[in-house]
Formats: structure tokens, C-alpha cells, sequence
């Protein structure tokens, strides 16, 4: 990277080295955040016996919380794997137990801490899965969760179409689009959403 600044001289090659090295001081000066002897074993049992495996779901969602109690602010656990074609249902149905399991533990473990109110847990993919066989991609409708925030949760918001020709093809209820589920989240974040960004270029 260094090499590239100093033929091309653009300036977002040397935010990009900083960017790195902000990272990896990051990472130096925290070790005992994925040390987790100091968590109770009533904690290390609630998020499950693949919790001490560095890379599982279940670690990531206890390392989730412990960047959360130091004061990150925002914090993605992504688990590869989950682009199934032929067979989906079938292997969702196997993952299901351990993302359950992590994800709710996840919530109530903030929840038990006093810190859910004032954190927005929000799960989801970036497409649905097609109806019937669960085969293809489907981008008209698809689910997400959110919890805590200080949001009114308990809710069930949307619904697609059953029965007929094409069940699930169509959103029947309350129909949020992507700019909607965007300016959602940046409200609760205190973002706001009028307000034009420019980006490269002058493009906003």
C-alpha cells in the first residue's frame, strides 16, 4: 500500500494504511477481549459447548457482547455459508439449533446486563430465499429481527401472500422498502436522514 501512495499519490491509499493499523492496534491492545476465563460458567454454558471455539457462532456472539461492555459501537458477526441453492430448507433446519441458541443468548445476556436498551441487535440477510423449495434467491421479501434499541419490540410488521397460484410471492402487509428499512435503523441511530452525504466524485 505504501508502495502504490507513493506511485499514484492518492490520499485514500494512505487512509486505507491507517485504517489497517488503526485495526491492528485495536486488536494488540485488547487480548483478554477473547479470553473468556473470566466469564462465569453459567455464562460460558448459556451460549452453548461451541463457545470456547475461536470462529463459531457462539463465540462470536459472547465476543459481541464483550465489545459491546468496552464501548464499540457498532459490531457485525458474520457466519459464512448460509448461500444454499439445492437442499436449503434441509440445511437450515441444521444450522437453526446453534443460531438460535446464540442470537437469543446474545439478547438476553444484554438484556440481564442492563445494556439491551441502549443496543440494537438487528439479524438478517441481504436477500430472501425463494418460496417453495427455498432454491433461489428472492429479493421481494425476507425477514429480519430487531430487539432491544429502546424500540417497541413484540411486534410482527409484514406479511406475504398465502395460498393461490404463488404463495410468499408478494408482501400483502405493511410493505417496507429498502430506503424505508434504511431511514428506520438511522432514526434509532440518531442519524439524520435528510441530511446529503457526498461521496467519490461528488456523487451522493
Amino acid at each position: 500500500n505504501q508502495r502504490q501512495a507513493d506511485q499514484f499519490g492518492d490520499p485514500e491509499v494512505l487512509s486505507r494504511i491507517k485504517q489497517h493499523e488503526m485495526a491492528f492496534r485495536m486488536q494488540a491492545s485488547v487480548p483478554e477481549l477473547v479470553d473468556f476465563s473470566d466469564e462465569t460458567a453459567g455464562t460460558l454454558k448459556m451460549y452453548g459447548e461451541d463457545v470456547n471455539t475461536p470462529g463459531t457462532f457462539a463465540a462470536s456472539c459472547l465476543t459481541a457482547r464483550r465489545l459491546a461492555q468496552r464501548g464499540v459501537r457498532n459490531i457485525q458477526i458474520f457466519h459464512r455459508g448460509w448461500d444454499d441453492h439445492e437442499g436449503a430448507g434441509r440445511r437450515i433446519a441444521e444450522r437453526a439449533p446453534w443460531m438460535d441458541a446464540g442470537m437469543s443468548t446474545l439478547i438476553r445476556d444484554l438484556k440481564d446486563r442492563g445494556m439491551l436498551d441502549d443496543t440494537l441487535v438487528v439479524w438478517m440477510g441481504e436477500f430472501g430465499r425463494s418460496p417453495g423449495n427455498g432454491s433461489g434467491h428472492f429479493c421481494r421479501a425476507w425477514s429480519t429481527l430487531w430487539a432491544g434499541g429502546g424500540i417497541n419490540t413484540g411486534l410482527v410488521v409484514g406479511k406475504t401472500s398465502e395460498g393461490g397460484k404463488n404463495p410468499g410471492h408478494e408482501v400483502v402487509d405493511r410493505p417496507i422498502t429498502a430506503p424505508d428499512y434504511i431511514a428506520t435503523l438511522c432514526k434509532v441511530f440518531g442519524i439524520e436522514i435528510l441530511q446529503e452525504f457526498l461521496g467519490p466524485g461528488q456523487r451522493p
